[in-house]
């Protein structure tokens, strides 16, 4: 027996051993990261302060999302989704005259590597892989001199990649006018004072506005707010926000590849015309908004690879169309907002291959007929799908799985909202269709699958309608006809395509 134990106790010690000599985060196992930081322009280099942060965790939602369905969205990593300022930092240190620093003692794994220095903005270097040893950099990276831009621009100008600059002073409007030009590259960094706006054109001029980043180099429209060298101090104020940018009716412009984040009005558009895509908008009150201050029917506007996360707003949304006739909005993705999608007054365009979840309303439909086809929506507090008001949409091809599936409502001013609601597989825990008072016209929803019930009883117990309601009241109330219902879903429902 004692001879058992002595056995057992040292191999109990070679285990701990094994184990105790596994671990990654040893300063045995630790690594160190060396580079060169050059400011352009000087011949000192000194004092740019280098910080190693942990990689920003992606959100777990919109990554199945991403692998789901590759095509539509954008497909986030640590190029969109970190920013240091939110971030966790691990090492840092401050270059010498020459431009080098090392980092000793780093934890082995991946980071994200941030260079900044006051007045000349902040470069990240992702990804960077430390492992046991020494580790360098492959390449110097430089930073530049900010610019501020604090008066109107009335000449071509470019704004160039990797420089960041610095707009306005609190609550001033830059605008692009004369027919001027401004074009951004990729990878340039414009941080907005608080409550500051830039306008492409003006009421009376024509601006012109070219902002095209790259999918792995996007243009980053952010508040000036927490950019310092003392990476131990940052502090980001919640009620600062720059305002928005505004394109107005005397301006032309193209977008795409741009992150939007920390606005107030992100960005504004009343270009007949306008087509946007593979962007981004972030902890915006307001996502993208197009707008027409005419109503005429040459309005139209494509959006299209939208990310819209995050957008609080209880009267706009992540997009939100108003007065716009026709377009096309679809393969995006509306995430965690107040109102996903928002149309009004008048669209008649698609609405197709989207994606919705965690959001207080998925879509709201007011006034216009609209095809809503083709998307799915998950997990939206109130309702998926929202109609009011003089609407006749035709809904059709949905995957509809929140706890609250299509409300119906007639607003005050308008006349009463008839969609048309076939071909859906309606999954919802508390009720499929729910029609409020007031909304008189009956409603078309045959040929629907109803989570697999195969009795229209059954069915119409998750249907408020009509016969829902007091007999006083039932004259102010439609009907919902869901007969000919499917007992299998629809396997073309959802998204589709490539």
């Amino acid at each position: 027996m004692n001879i058992n134990i002595k056995w057992l106790f040292i191999i109990s010690i070679v285990l701990l051993l094994f184990f105790t000599s596994c671990d990654s985060t040893k300063p045995d196992n630790n690594g160190s990261l060396s580079g060169k930081i050059l400011l352009d322009g000087e011949t000192d280099h000194s004092g740019i302060t280098v910080g190693v942060y942990k990689l920003a965790e992606l959100n777990p939602d919109i990554v199945e999302i991403n692998r789901k369905y590759s095509q539509i969205g954008v497909i986030i990593n640590q190029h969109t989704e970190f920013d240091h300022r939110t971030g966790t930092l691990v090492k840092q240190t401050s270059t010498n005259a020459d431009g080098n620093f090392k980092i000793s003692d780093i934890p082995n794994g991946k980071y994200n590597v941030v260079a900044i220095k006051d007045s000349f903005g902040f470069k990240y270097i992702y990804n960077v892989s430390i492992a046991k040893g020494d580790n360098s950099l492959p390449e110097s990276h430089t930073l530049y001199r900010e610019t501020y831009i604090t008066s109107d621009i009335n000449a071509d100008t470019t704004w160039l990649a990797d420089h960041h600059y610095i707009i306005g002073e609190e609550h001033q409007t830059i605008s692009v006018i004369n027919n001027a030009v401004l074009t951004i590259e990729p990878g340039a960094v414009v941080r907005l004072n608080k409550n500051v706006s830039l306008s492409i054109g003006s009421d009376c001029e024509q601006g012109n506005l070219t902002a095209i980043g790259e999918n792995s180099n996007m243009i980053w429209f952010t508040k000036n707010d927490g950019i310092t060298e003392n990476l131990n101090e940052i502090i980001l104020n919640d009620d600062y926000q720059w305002d928005g940018i505004y394109l107005t009716e005397n301006a032309n412009a193209e977008v795409e590849w741009c992150k939007f984040d920390y606005s107030s009005n992100g960005l504004q558009n009343k270009i007949d015309g306008f087509s946007i895509s593979n962007s981004i908008f972030n902890n915006c009150i307001i996502g993208f908004l197009s707008s027409s201050s005419t109503h005429t029917d040459s309005t139209h506007t494509d959006c299209s690879n939208l990310l819209c996360r995050n957008i609080d707003s209880p009267a706009e949304g992540g997009i939100f169309f108003e007065m716009v006739n026709t377009g096309t909005i679809e393969k995006n993705i509306f995430y965690n907002c107040y109102y996903g999608l928002k149309v009004k007054d008048g669209f008649k365009g698609e609405i197709k291959n989207n994606y919705f979840k965690n959001n207080n309303n998925g879509a709201w439909l007011m006034k216009v007929t609209v095809e809503f086809t083709h998307n799915e929506l998950y997990n939206n507090s109130e309702c998926d799908i929202r109609t009011s008001g003089a609407t006749s949409p035709k809904i059709t091809y949905n995957e509809i799985n929140s706890n609250n599936g299509i409300l119906i409502e007639c607003d005050v001013g308008y006349q009463d909202s008839s969609p048309l609601i076939h071909k859906n597989n309606f999954y919802n825990e508390d009720w499929f269709i729910y029609v409020k008072t007031h909304n008189r016209i009956d409603i078309d929803a045959k040929e629907n699958y109803f989570d697999g019930l195969n009795n229209v009883e059954d069915i119409k117990q998750k249907v408020y309608d009509k016969e829902d309601y007091p007999a006083n009241q039932q004259y102010d109330i439609g009907d919902v006809d869901v007969s000919n219902f499917r007992t299998y879903k629809y396997d073309d429902a959802g998204i589709t395509g490539d």
